[in-house]
């Protein structure tokens, strides 16, 4: 019984509704962003994206685990396109050989290196 008592005293605060008020109203406003930036704009990418800072002239470098597969090979494939210096760790020195000849039949100005 105490621990009912308590519950609906947590549930009847108005901390608990101006929680819930104000999560929800937040989450509505972020989804009515995305929406209207998805309807007004002609670009399909909600989320611009920037070219890299050179420091002088050296590209910056990203650092990549698991890039032989999945996420980790997606990743360094996308951020070689986009003008970084990738570095790809994995277990298998094979399949990241394989990666890195793949990567660079895609985008022969890739810079790919295997640790």
């Amino acid at each position: 019984m105490r621990e009912v008592k308590k519950a609906l005293s947590f549930i009847l605060s108005v901390e608990f509704w101006r929680m819930g008020i104000f999560w929800t109203l937040s989450l509505a406003m972020s989804y009515f962003q995305l929406f209207w930036q998805r309807v007004c704009t002609k670009k399909p990418n909600a989320y611009p994206r920037c070219p890299p800072r050179r420091i002088g002239t050296k590209k910056p470098i990203c650092v990549i685990t698991g890039a032989t597969s999945g996420i980790g090979a997606a990743a360094a494939y996308d951020l070689s396109k986009e003008g970084f210096y990738v570095v790809l760790v994995g277990r298998s020195s094979q399949l990241l050989s394989k990666m890195i000849e793949w990567i660079h039949k895609q985008n022969k100005d890739a810079l790919c290196r295997s640790f």
